[in-house]
């Protein structure tokens, strides 16, 4: 196991589980998500592109017909802003997820038409992988 330790980024904390180990290992080394600071020191190469990222809202702002999740992984301090609208299947479903919760996003990365941030994430699909009590400070 000590040979795969090295080769592999924990999120946050470890988990102590010997089975759990184990899958987030065989889940990392041939991951299908990318970290935010790779995003970040990547995205001229990655602008049009269709990526995926895992990690938690930091902010909801949630509108009639679209919204905005800042988004953070906790790879950087950089946050990257993700824009949904109405025609996502689930967009009723997203409106109502809460800050602090976990969520994986798939969506094409383009330049951002806001102030603040030079790249956003148009979301194609927002799951929620772990849900955020209201009272969470």
């Amino acid at each position: 196991m000590n040979e795969y330790l090295g080769k592999i980024r924990w999120h946050r904390g470890i988990y102590s589980h010997p089975y759990v180990i184990w899958v987030f290992i065989f889940i990392t080394k041939g991951r299908f998500y990318m970290f935010l600071n790779e995003v970040f020191e990547k995205k001229e190469e990655l602008l049009g592109k269709e990526i995926t990222v895992h990690g938690w809202i930091r902010n909801h702002r949630p509108q009639k017909e679209f919204g905005f999740i800042d988004f953070s992984d906790g790879t950087c301090f950089k946050h990257l802003q993700i824009v949904y609208d109405k025609e996502l299947k689930d967009f009723e479903d997203i409106v109502s997820f809460k800050n602090g919760s976990s969520i994986e996003v798939k969506g094409i990365l383009q330049k951002s038409e806001g102030k603040g941030q030079d790249i956003e994430l148009k979301a194609l699909k927002v799951v929620l992988l772990g849900d955020c009590p209201l009272d969470y400070p």
